[in-house]
């Protein structure tokens, strides 16, 4: 993987996880499929590409931005400078 400094990385290993949220008082689950672990990263990696194909779009309105799926909201994106953290 290369990131913006163009410092390769190599995923050691690839996954999956489900992100669970409570947003409306109801429990919404996701299922992230091919999140790559990197040695020495402090955060998993998700494409967005592939996201998108299942539907999943991002949606930023003022400071607010967030993931959906089926015009409904499934989780809050902070930003932190142009890294975002789900």
């Amino acid at each position: 993987m290369r990131v913006v400094n163009d410092t390769l990385f190599k995923a050691i290993c690839k996954g999956k996880i489900t992100l669970r949220a409570y947003i409306d008082g109801k429990e919404i689950q996701i299922e992230l499929t091919d999140i790559y672990y990197i040695l020495g990263f402090d955060v998993n990696l998700f494409l967005y590409r592939r996201e998108r194909e299942k539907g999943i779009k991002i949606v930023k309105n003022y400071k607010i931005i967030n993931l959906e799926l089926c015009r409904e909201t499934i989780c809050y994106i902070d930003d932190y400078n142009g890294l975002y953290s789900l």
